[in-house]
Formats: structure tokens, C-alpha cells, sequence
């Protein structure tokens, strides 16, 4: 039997199952549409069926009534064989297996979808073997098919719960990302896949900085991959940045040149350890959520375990133009938030605060201060405010760190020491 023959056969079996028992629907809900059945003959009928359902309350749909719903649906009935009804009524049906056969029937409806992609691709390869973004549009779509299957076929509480209760069982402990910060990490107990975590302040309160000691302590002390799509900053300078966290070498220093030959021989040896981490820059300044999501896709493996940091999100560009731009960044804050579910990921935007808190008495942040979207403290699951206290010196600052959202467990407030110098965050 050929692919298409076992196709028809699990189809006329589903269609043989419903007609002769239409309450087996009800145990279907979820699991059957329109779309499970891929030859029209089938389409037709199971359309009629559900028609007949719902004006009728039947426990057997006969045939007459079958054929008088076809013929008012396609006005001819001799477009279908009339021998072909009197099959699917005859028709050996199993109801224990109809749910295999809805399941193979997607599989196969999948198999047909990346062939024609794959086809497209192969098309794409001979014609255009220059036009490799073209090439990786297709295969996002490829990913795209597989994703949206997987979701779909997740809907079922008792198989949702059932992963609850096997992961609960794992004596392996769950993936959280320390952020090095031991105080907040005593809060917030780290950085958790699929949360969209949110560091905002005032400008000049230290936020990328802060950002790129979680992302020294993850890649440079740990072995973690970490994208770090850069908006404002280019990679030399984030790198200069990391240097100078690294090695204590003040980054100004290192930006005049002006250190010895022994500073020299350290800054070499650590830019190697860069080079060879896990970290990827993304330094481009017009990028959209979509790009984000395509980066990812080609640089990033489906069950790689990584963190995303964006710098800043106000600075995210949008497909759709809109004339308020609270709309957009509402939108791009869906989108990460939904991102970061799908690839289960822990991801970081880093966002500015409204200049309303500078003429406040009290000027500690809230989270009605996020700049230009009320959505942004519903959709992050954490959300961290950068707030600059008095200075011990023109090297240290204190900085206070309030967490003021944590879905996953309690908030609070720690004291930080920023080294300006060197960018050198620590608990006091």
C-alpha cells in the first residue's frame, strides 16, 4: 500500500468510525478539523457530517440524509460516486485506533508541507545559490511546521500534567542560570528558561554593565552561550567593556592605549578567552523582533541551552509603523515574551524609565515608569530596577537593585558596589 492508498484508508476509517458512532466526535475535540482530511471526497463529507450534527441531535447519520447534504453543499451529487457512500458505511472501522490514525494523518499532512519546502529550497539553491537569507527564510518555515505541531499536540491537560510529574521525579535538578550576583540571586534563585526579565533605569545607572557581568559570569566564568543583540552599542565596545570587567584594567585605559606592556600581555590572553567562549554579538542597530527571532534560528541549536540579552528594547525597530509608538513596543514585548516561551529560553531586554521620575520627591522607580509601554510589566516575569545612591568615591558607586516583579517567587531589594572604573559589579 502507497503513501496515498494508507492515506484514503485512514481517512475513510475516521469518516466510517463518525458515521456509524457521531459521540465519538466529543472524544475527538481537539484532535480532529476540517484539515485532517487531505482528499476532497473526505472533506466534503466530514463538512456534511459536522452540518448534520449540528441541526440534528442523530446517534447514526443515515445515508439519505448524507447525500441530501452533500447535494446542498455541492449542488450535484454525482461529483461524488454514489458507491463510494455505501463503501464508508461498510467500511471496517476500529474506534481504538481512530486517534493513531488522526495522528498519522498529520504526520503525513507535515511530510507533504517540508517537502514542498524542501523542494523550494532545492529550486532556490540552483536558481539563486547567492541568495542564502532567501535559503533560510525556508528552513525558518521548516522549524516553523515542527513548532506549531508540537504545540498543538501539547493541548491535553492530563499529557501537560504528566511532564509536570516526570520532571518532578528527575532527581536533576532544574536549569536556572545564576546571575552571579549573589544577593539577587538569593531573591530571584537565577535566571529561569522562558521568562522575558526586564533591567530598566535611568540612563548612566549602569544597566548594560550590569547585564554584561551576568553575561561574563555565564560565558567567561561558566561555559553558558549567550546572544547579546547590542542596539546602542557596537561589539568593540561591548567587548572593551568586558575586557576591562575581566581583567580590572580600567576601560578608558584601554580605549587611549595607555597601559604597559605587562597590561598588554593580560588583555591579549583574555581576548583569546573571549574569542573562544560561547558569546555572540549582534550589533545591529535597525533590527526587529522577527530578526531576532531568525538570528537565533541560524545561529542557535533547538535544544541549546542559552540566554538573550537585548540592549535596549525601546530601540527595536517594527515591520508595522504606527503613529504611537506605546502600541509598538507593546507588540515587540508580546513577541519576546511568546519567544522566550517557545525556545525556552531566559530572555533579558534591557528598557529606559520616564523622565517623569526625575521631578518626583520620591525617585525611587515604579513599574508604571517603564518608558513608552504599560504592557511591558504585564508581559516580563521579572523585573529589576537600576538605581543609583550615593558615591564613596569617583571610582564606587552604591547602587541599590530592587526587584519589584517575580512570577516565580518573592521580591526584594539589594545593595550593590559599582566600580565605574572597570564596570565591576558586587554584593557589599
Amino acid at each position: 500500500m502507497n503513501s496515498k492508498d494508507q492515506q484514503n484508508y485512514y481517512e475513510m476509517s475516521i469518516i466510517s468510525c463518525i458515521l456509524n458512532n457521531p459521540e465519538i466526535l466529543k472524544k475527538l475535540k481537539g484532535l480532529i478539523n476540517k484539515k485532517t482530511f487531505h482528499t476532497s471526497e473526505n472533506y466534503i463529507i466530514f463538512r456534511s457530517i459536522l452540518k448534520i450534527i449540528s441541526s440534528f441531535s442523530k446517534t447514526k447519520i443515515n445515508s439519505v440524509l448524507l447525500k441530501e447534504e452533500i447535494k446542498r453543499m455541492l449542488f450535484n451529487i454525482d461529483t461524488l460516486n454514489k458507491s463510494y457512500l455505501e463503501k464508508l458505511y461498510n467500511f471496517s472501522c476500529s474506534d481504538k485506533k481512530i486517534k493513531d490514525y488522526i495522528k498519522l494523518l498529520v504526520k503525513i499532512r507535515i511530510s507533504k508541507k517540508l517537502y514542498k519546502i524542501n523542494k523550494e529550497i532545492l529550486l532556490l539553491i540552483s536558481s539563486k545559490p547567492q541568495d542564502i537569507s532567501a535559503v533560510y527564510k525556508k528552513l525558518h518555515l521548516c522549524l516553523e511546521v515542527f513548532r506549531r505541531n508540537k504545540i498543538k499536540s501539547n493541548l491535553k491537560l492530563s499529557s501537560q500534567v504528566k511532564e509536570v510529574k516526570n520532571e518532578l521525579k528527575n532527581k536533576k535538578k532544574s536549569l536556572i542560570y545564576k546571575t552571579g550576583i549573589t544577593g539577587l540571586d538569593r531573591i530571584i534563585d537565577g535566571l529561569k528558561p522562558g521568562e522575558l526579565i526586564i533591567v530598566a533605569g535611568r540612563p548612566a545607572t549602569g544597566k548594560t554593565t550590569f547585564c554584561i557581568n551576568i553575561l561574563n559570569n555565564n560565558s567567561i566564568l561558566g561555559k553558558v552561550k549567550t546572544v547579546l543583540f547590542s542596539l546602542e552599542m557596537s561589539s568593540k565596545q561591548i567587548i572593551i567593556k568586558l575586557l576591562s570587567l575581566i581583567t580590572l584594567i580600567e576601560s578608558r585605559l584601554i580605549l587611549n592605549k595607555s597601559f604597559n606592556k605587562s597590561e598588554l600581555n593580560i588583555l591579549i590572553k583574555n581576548c583569546k578567552r573571549i574569542s573562544k567562549s560561547k558569546i555572540l554579538i549582534n550589533d545591529n542597530s535597525f533590527i526587529t523582533v522577527e530578526k531576532i527571532h531568525k538570528f537565533l534560528f541560524k545561529n542557535c541549536l533547538t535544544k541549546e541551552k542559552y540566554i538573550v540579552m537585548i540592549d535596549y528594547i525601546q530601540l527595536i525597530n517594527t515591520n508595522k509603523r504606527s503613529e504611537n509608538r506605546n502600541n509598538e513596543i507593546s507588540r515587540i514585548s508580546l513577541y519576546l515574551k511568546n519567544l522566550s516561551k517557545l525556545l525556552k529560553v531566559p530572555i533579558i531586554i534591557i528598557s529606559q524609565l520616564n523622565r517623569q521620575i526625575e521631578y518626583r520627591v520620591n525617585k525611587s522607580p515604579l513599574m508604571s515608569d517603564l518608558r513608552e509601554s504599560g504592557s511591558l510589566e504585564q508581559d516580563a516575569d521579572l523585573i529589576i530596577f537600576l538605581c543609583g545612591s550615593n558615591s564613596y568615591s569617583s571610582e564606587l558607586e552604591k547602587v541599590r537593585l530592587t526587584v519589584v516583579k517575580n512570577r516565580s517567587g518573592k521580591t526584594g531589594e539589594v545593595e550593590l558596589t559599582f566600580n565605574k572604573k572597570t564596570g565591576l559589579f558586587q554584593d557589599e
